[in-house]
């Protein structure tokens, strides 16, 4: 016997309040293991239960928190390098009459627009393309810029050291074309900061790019003081590390801005996940304060 459209509209109603049951069922005992965990101070067991409960609730979520640069250990959490995240320059082609001049843009905008597909290779050859045969001043050091952003996310899949390398040379050159560019030094950080034996170089980048930050990108400045304050507390524990200890306090600094930064930018899609880790790091920041005295 068929099922009529009326009985078959039921049971896709009752499958839909089966599965919410289930759903709210699997939330409520996540929250309860989280809440005796804590009670219990068994905090991996804690921060288990959050992970699973957040990326139950929010798939793009539980896809950055695999990002997040933390592990757990005996005490408590403890960050490594800064996030892979650089700074990049966006300009939409204008939509105006083609000519010489526009085309540099019609290059620039099909680059950025590879990039963020992640066709990197494609990429890298396009904004070679504007740096070599464009004659927009302002193009050409987006393109440096860029271009350094694209050897990055290429070192990350490669480990390859020339492309920090290369990174780091086309970082410069944008610098070279804007003295004052606060996002390619902020690159440069990122850079440095791949390899121990330059994290000090990667501090002054950092430490550079926030005296010039940008109000009017704050998401971005507050990356970078999420990273400067990284990079001190990855130096400070090293054992010439005593000579960075004054500067925990400072990294205390830059992390509470760091967070008011993400706070006016809580629409913004990393704001949540950038909170949650300069607010973790601040935790870490205030234990080795309170130990120094």
């Amino acid at each position: 016997m068929k099922n009529t459209p009326l009985q078959s509209k039921s049971q896709q109603i009752k499958q839909k309040f089966l599965y919410s049951i289930r759903g709210n069922f699997t939330t409520w005992t996540l929250s309860i293991i989280i809440v005796l965990s804590i009670f219990k101070d068994l905090e991996f067991l804690a921060l288990m239960g959050l992970i699973l409960l957040l990326v139950r609730n929010d798939q793009q979520l539980g896809i950055r928190l695999r990002q997040l640069f933390v592990k757990v250990g005996k005490e408590g959490f403890e960050f490594r390098d800064p996030p892979e995240e650089a700074a990049t320059a966006d300009k939409e082609s204008p939509q105006l009459q083609i000519n010489d001049e526009s085309q540099d843009y019609l290059w620039y905008g099909e680059a950025n627009r590879l990039l963020q597909q992640n066709r990197l290779q494609e990429a890298e050859q396009k904004y070679n393309q504007v740096i070599n045969e464009g004659s927009d001043e302002s193009v050409i050091k987006d393109s440096y810029l860029n271009l350094g952003v694209v050897y990055l996310k290429i070192w990350h899949q490669t480990h390859n050291d020339d492309l920090l390398k290369k990174s780091i040379e086309a970082s410069k050159k944008a610098i070279e074309h804007d003295p004052n560019g606060y996002r390619s030094r902020l690159n440069l950080g990122v850079a440095y900061s791949k390899k121990k034996e330059t994290e000090s170089d990667a501090l002054n980048y950092f430490e550079e790019a926030d005296s010039i930050g940008d109000m009017s990108d704050p998401i971005t400045w507050g990356k970078v003081k999420l990273f400067k304050a990284s990079t001190i507390n990855s130096l400070s524990t090293r054992q010439d590390g005593e000579k960075y200890a004054d500067k925990l306090r400072e990294a205390e600094v830059s992390l509470l801005e760091s967070i008011r930064f993400f706070e006016t930018m809580s629409y913004h899609p990393e704001a949540p996940w950038l909170t949650h880790e300069a607010s973790s790091l601040l935790d870490v920041l205030r234990r080795k304060i309170a130990q120094k005295g």
